[in-house]
């Protein structure tokens, strides 16, 4: 499947856990060519860009991401997929590719000052599988860990993605048909 990301402007990150983001609120998106249509369609969004570690986002990008810690003093920076977001979350879009879950999801992870994970909490999801599906992940990524007055320390990192509703259905069944040039029928086989 040939996912493609589509990087518009950054806009200001303002995703609450209680209401739905709007487009301009997550600027970065995982999109796709649903079945029945020529237009891709937004999968999953996001207010950090999917591709690159934490050392190459712009500062606009850290102080979005850094926006969801209240008292992060100034050079001190939060713990981040090690990897990168794409990384971690390949098996979400997988599954919300298949699925089509929709909604907001707000899930954190404890990471240690080595970048190991910890405690997965998942404060907000569409629905109990895409909880299940992102609380593995975020348990089994390494990170970079958070800094704090310049050494490395334990905090939590706050994953936001958002699920939006799609125009199409995905697929959930495949079936093929033979057509018969003797009766002009199709037949239906499964």
């Amino acid at each position: 499947m040939n996912h493609r990301i589509a990087v518009l402007a950054l806009a200001a990150f303002a995703l609450l856990a209680g209401a739905p983001a709007g487009a301009e609120e997550l600027p970065y998106r995982i999109s796709d060519v649903i079945t029945g249509s020529l237009v891709p369609q937004d999968i999953i969004r996001s207010a950090t860009p999917f591709d690159g570690r934490y050392g190459d986002l712009t500062p606009q990008q850290k102080a979005a991401l850094a926006d969801d810690y209240e008292n992060l003093p100034a050079g001190d920076e939060p713990p981040y997929p090690l990897y990168g977001l794409r990384h971690m979350i390949k098996s979400v879009v997988r599954y919300a590719d298949t699925a089509g879950p929709v909604g907001p999801l707000v899930a954190g992870v404890v990471v240690d000052s080595q970048g190991r994970a910890g405690e997965v909490t998942v404060y907000r999801a569409p629905d109990a599988e895409t909880a299940r599906i992102i609380a593995a992940a975020l348990s089994l990524e390494p990170y970079k860990p958070a800094v704090c007055h310049g050494q490395p320390c334990k905090m939590t990192y706050l994953l936001r993605l958002d699920f939006p509703k799609r125009g199409g259905q995905p697929v959930t069944t495949s079936s093929f048909s033979r057509y018969d040039p003797t009766s002009h029928s199709i037949t239906g086989s499964h």
